[in-house]
C-alpha cells in the first residue's frame, strides 16, 4: 500500500511521527486531515498540520503539552486545541465530530463521531481526505468520496445537496479553491452556489463571518482572479450599502501591478485591496461597512480617511 508521507517534508513528517507514537501510547486512533492532505496529493507546500483525533483531542493535546515544548489554545464548544507551535510549525487537533446545522447560516451543534462523520462534514470532497498517523496505517490515504479522482479531474465538489444552505460562507470558498488551484467548479456543485444566491443564503450568515471568509480571498496571492469571479456569479454584492453603489475591479487591477511596492509599505494589503472595490461609495457607507463588519480600530480609522484617499487611488 503506498505511503502518501514517504516524501513529505523532513521536519513536519517528524512532528506527525511524534504525534503518531503519542496517539500509539494513548491508544488513540489519530489522522492527518483536510487542507494538509490535499496539498500532499498536489505536491504543494504547506505548513500547517492539522490532526483529528477519535477521542478527546483536548485531553491528547495536555499530554502533548507534557511531553513536547508545545502550547495550545482550547476551545471546549468544539473539541479543539489549536495554535499549537512545535519547532515552527503550525498543529491543530480537533475530536472527529458530526455537526447538525439547526438553521442556514447558524454555527453547527457539534456531537462527538468517527473519523468518516468528520469528514462528511467538511466542505468540498478534495478536502475530505485523511492520512493515517498510527504506526499500524502510517501514510495510508482514506478518500471516501473521490476528493483524490477530483484532484486530478481539477473538480471542486461538495459532498451532499445541502453544503451551500448549511453554510453560505462555502459559496467563497468554491471560488477560492477554483482560482487558487486553476480548478472548475464541478456542474452539479456550480448549480447548487447559484441556487444559494438566489435564495439569498449568504444574508443568514452574520456579516463578520461571512466578511472572514472574504477577506481570505482578498489575502490570496491574486485575488483579482477570485473576485472577477465573484462578481461574474453576482456573489460579490453583500458590499453593497447604498442604492446604486459600484463594485469596481478597476482600480484594484492597478493596485495589484503595483503589489510589491504596496506590500514593502504595508502589512495589511487586504484592506488597501478593499478600499479600492468601496472608494466610489459616500463616507457614511464607509463607515456602516466598518462597522457591519466589526474592523478594528485601526481599520475603521483606515476607511473612514478613504474619501481622503480617492484622488491617490485614481492616480495609482
Amino acid at each position: 500500500m503506498k505511503n502518501y508521507l514517504l516524501h513529505y517534508n523532513q521536519k513536519i513528517l517528524k512532528i506527525i511521527k511524534d504525534v503518531g507514537r503519542i496517539a500509539d501510547e494513548q491508544n488513540i486512533k489519530a489522522y492527518l486531515v483536510g487542507g494538509s492532505v490535499r496539498d500532499i496529493l498536489l505536491k504543494r507546500k504547506n505548513l500547517d498540520v492539522d490532526i483529528v483525533v477519535e477521542g478527546d483531542a483536548i485531553v491528547f493535546a495536555k499530554e502533548i503539552e507534557q511531553k513536547k515544548q508545545v502550547s495550545f489554545v482550547y476551545h471546549q464548544k468544539f473539541g479543539t486545541a489549536s495554535g499549537g507551535l512545535w519547532e515552527g510549525i503550525s498543529l491543530d487537533l480537533a475530536s472527529a465530530r458530526k455537526e447538525r446545522y439547526a438553521s442556514s447560516g447558524a454555527l453547527p451543534t457539534v456531537q462527538r463521531g468517527m473519523l468518516k462523520e468528520d469528514l462528511f462534514r467538511r466542505d468540498f470532497t478534495i478536502n475530505a481526505m485523511a492520512i493515517g498517523i498510527n504506526r499500524e496505517n502510517f501514510g495510508t490515504l482514506i478518500d471516501l468520496w473521490g476528493g483524490g479522482e477530483d484532484l486530478k479531474n481539477k473538480k471542486i465538489r461538495v459532498l451532499h445537496s445541502k453544503s451551500f444552505e448549511d453554510d453560505p460562507t462555502r459559496i467563497l470558498r468554491a471560488i477560492r479553491f477554483e482560482q487558487r488551484f486553476g480548478f472548475k467548479i464541478e456542474r452539479q456543485t456550480y448549480a447548487l452556489l447559484k441556487e444559494a444566491l438566489r435564495n439569498q443564503y449568504p444574508l443568514r450568515v452574520k456579516p463578520p463571518r461571512y466578511f472572514n471568509e472574504f477577506k481570505k480571498i482578498l489575502q490570496e496571492d491574486n485575488p483579482v482572479k477570485g473576485l472577477e469571479r465573484l462578481k461574474q456569479i453576482h456573489a460579490i454584492d453583500f458590499l453593497k450599502e447604498e442604492e446604486g453603489q459600484k463594485i469596481s475591479l478597476s482600480v484594484m487591477r492597478r493596485i495589484f501591478d503595483n503589489k510589491k511596492w504596496i506590500q514593502k509599505n504595508t502589512a495589511s494589503i487586504w484592506l488597501i485591496y478593499f478600499m479600492s472595490l468601496v472608494f466610489q461609495a459616500n463616507h457614511w457607507t464607509h463607515k456602516i461597512l466598518a462597522d457591519k463588519f466589526q474592523f478594528k480600530k485601526e481599520e475603521k480609522m483606515s476607511m473612514m480617511q478613504l474619501a481622503q484617499w480617492k484622488e491617490i487611488y485614481r492616480q495609482l
